[in-house]
Parts: structure tokens; C-alpha cells; sequence
């Protein structure tokens, strides 16, 4: 989990546009890849295979968000819900405040104009400039041809040039970025999912 939690969080985060949905997915990802472990033919596809997981997983969240907001505020399936808290961002340690807050805000610009950008564009920007995979490796885990990356690729960073310019390259890297207090969350939480499923199973 460790090894793709980066990852994995960055393409959940490119489709439904949410730090804490993205964490959901991510969890949920493994859940179903844990189940289906036995179907893992060749072992140096298993990050393509986990970024399709979450591809499917972080699609199927937002169309029960899309189905969600028909419904009443506070409501999600018929069944009232409490409303979430705002989703505090997380600090940049080991700088000082200037240069934090630089950072910071700089790295929010670069999310919200990542945010802007169309689905289809989205999820091959962030694998390919913010997570840095090759073209073909955002192909294996899109299930895209090359040629379609690299279209897909060229026209999101001519959004984004016309949102900010030549520094966007230069600084592509920090959005979006992935904590060790989140990776551990995540590795936590799924265990925890995991040991629970097996010792009902065991009962």
C-alpha cells in the first residue's frame, strides 16, 4: 500500500475532485483489490491494475454523489446524513512561514486550476506531470493508447499555461501532495477493513 498510496490517491483526487472522497476511494480500491488478489497474473502489472480499481471505484463515487445531490440537503440514499466539516488543509512542515505560505498558496492555485480542467484531461495530467509516470505507463493504468496520452496530455497543459503560465511545469510536482500522516491513514484504515472482513469471515 505504501508503495502506490501516492499514486492511487492522486488519480482518485483527479476524478472526484476531493481530498477526503479520494482518501475513500483509495481504501475502497484495496478493499476490492484484496478480493480479487487470485486474478493477478503477472505481477509487474499491479500498479495498472490498482489505478484501474480506482479509476472504477472513484467513477462509481461520483455518480452516487451526482444521484446524492437530487436529494434533499442532508440526505444521501433517503436516509438523513450529518453535514461534513470543511476539509482543513494540511500544513507544509519544514519551512519557514514565508516560504510555507508561498508554497501553499501556490500549490492551491495549481490544484484549482487542475480542478478546471475536463475529466478526460484531468487524470492524464496528474499521472503524467504532477505524479510523473511515462506516457506509456499512464496509458497501462488509463487504459489508454499512447497516442491518446500524449493528445490528452497536450491539450491539458495548454489550459493550463493559459491559467498560469510557464510556472506551472517548473512546480507541477507539489499539488496534490501526500503526506505521511494521509499514507499512514490510509494503510491504517484498510487493515483495520481487512482484519474485520476476515474474522467475520472466520466466524
Amino acid at each position: 500500500m505504501r508503495a502506490h498510496n501516492r499514486l492511487l490517491f492522486r488519480l482518485a483526487r483527479s476524478i472526484v475532485r476531493n481530498d477526503s472522497h479520494a482518501e475513500d476511494v483509495v481504501q475502497s480500491a484495496y478493499l476490492a483489490a484484496y478480493s480479487k488478489l487470485n486474478t493477478v497474473s503477472d505481477p509487474t502489472k499491479l500498479r495498472s491494475w490498482l489505478s484501474r480499481i480506482t479509476v472504477n471505484e472513484a467513477i462509481d463515487l461520483t455518480r452516487r454523489e451526482k444521484r446524492n445531490a437530487a436529494l434533499p440537503e442532508g440526505w444521501q440514499d433517503g436516509v438523513p446524513v450529518p453535514s461534513a466539516p470543511p476539509l482543513a488543509r494540511e500544513l507544509i512542515s519544514g519551512e519557514t512561514p514565508e516560504t510555507n505560505t508561498t508554497r501553499r498558496e501556490l500549490r492551491q492555485l495549481l490544484e484549482d486550476a487542475i480542478d478546471e480542467l475536463p475529466p478526460v484531461l484531468r487524470s492524464v495530467l496528474v499521472l503524467r506531470d504532477v505524479e510523473g509516470l511515462s506516457a506509456s505507463e499512464v496509458a497501462a493504468c488509463l487504459g489508454l493508447g499512447e497516442v491518446a496520452v500524449r493528445v490528452r496530455l497536450f491539450r491539458a497543459r495548454a489550459r493550463m499555461r493559459k491559467w498560469l503560465g510557464a510556472r506551472f511545469e517548473s512546480h507541477a510536482h507539489i499539488a496534490f501532495e501526500f503526506a505521511g500522516e494521509r499514507c499512514d491513514r490510509i494503510v491504517a484504515r484498510t487493515l483495520s477493513s481487512l482484519v474485520a472482513a476476515e474474522v467475520k469471515r472466520q466466524n
